[in-house]
């Protein structure tokens, strides 16, 4: 006679749908009705944000990138469920949580037949991330609001990917000269057109603690860092791999500041859109 069990079936559907997974001891019928069926986890806390940290690296990030009140909200709601002994499921901005109980189906198989045999029931707890999570931003210091820029270098009309960095004072001048991007003393990112009138700009003005420092980073995206190594402002465009083509930021003489990748028909990745 072979006991067989639909568990490792139930177990994949979690994993196909992109869930991390701790689970709890198994427990019979009577338990689940009598409510004994509490979420027994060990260490709940450390395999959080481990596996948190595990499914950040599918969008190239890392937990001191993203927003502290969309994990803590996570955390509390989580929480929350297993002080009840409760189960349930929320997604909070593309961070998803949820404690449920898995039901496996058994039976005892024998020449010419089978007999059902009762459910076993298993407690679990689980998290996935479906999309970026909202960047942490740094907080508006009085060390950066209103701080000055220090005169920095020309760097021309292009940043490549190759870990190319500006940094305060430094900026992109199209090659008409009519247009400047620069990382300014104060957090901001700007572009100017004739007459220092803002073309465009990232808002990030007082966020952080000086030095601030632009990277163009392998990853194909382009950071604004503090001195803390936060990030403020970025393209959003980081990919994952190591043999990705390098990509070139070019402040063209239309106005415009575009992100290419030259390997791919010059295919526009980002821009400020605002061409003329």
């Amino acid at each position: 006679m072979t006991e067989t069990t639909d568990r490792n079936e139930k177990r994949q559907i979690l994993y196909d749908e992109g869930w991390s997974v701790i689970y709890g001891d198994l427990i019979n019928e009577w338990d689940l009705i009598t409510g004994i069926a509490s979420i027994p986890f060990s260490a709940t806390g450390a395999w959080f944000s481990e596996q948190l940290q595990a499914q950040l690296l599918k969008f190239q990030r890392s937990l001191r990138d993203v927003s502290d009140d969309i994990v803590e909200q996570a955390r509390d709601y989580l929480k929350d469920l297993l002080q009840r002994k409760s189960i349930g499921e929320a997604e909070f901005n593309g961070l998803g949580v949820k404690v449920g109980i898995l039901t496996y189906h058994r039976r005892l198989e024998a020449l010419g037949g089978w007999t059902k045999l009762p459910d076993n029931y298993q407690p679990y707890m689980a998290l996935r991330i479906t999309k970026p999570l909202s960047p942490k931003e740094p907080p508006i210091t009085e060390e950066a609001k209103g701080r000055p820029t220090p005169l920095g270098r020309n760097l021309g009309s292009r940043l490549k990917t190759n870990g190319q960095t500006m940094f305060e004072g430094d900026y992109l001048q199209s090659d008409n000269g009519n247009y400047r991007f620069i990382c300014q003393g104060d957090g901001n990112v700007v572009l100017y057109g004739p007459g220092n009138t803002v073309v465009w700009q990232s808002y990030t003005d007082g966020r952080g603690y000086p030095p601030f420092r632009i990277v163009a980073q392998a990853d194909r995206n382009i950071v604004q860092y503090d001195r803390n190594n936060i990030p403020s402002w970025r393209t959003g465009t980081a990919m994952t791999g190591s043999d990705l083509s390098e990509c070139v930021l070019i402040l063209q003489d239309d106005r415009n500041l575009v992100l290419y990748d030259p390997a791919d028909h010059w295919k526009a990745l980002w821009n400020t859109k605002t061409a003329v």
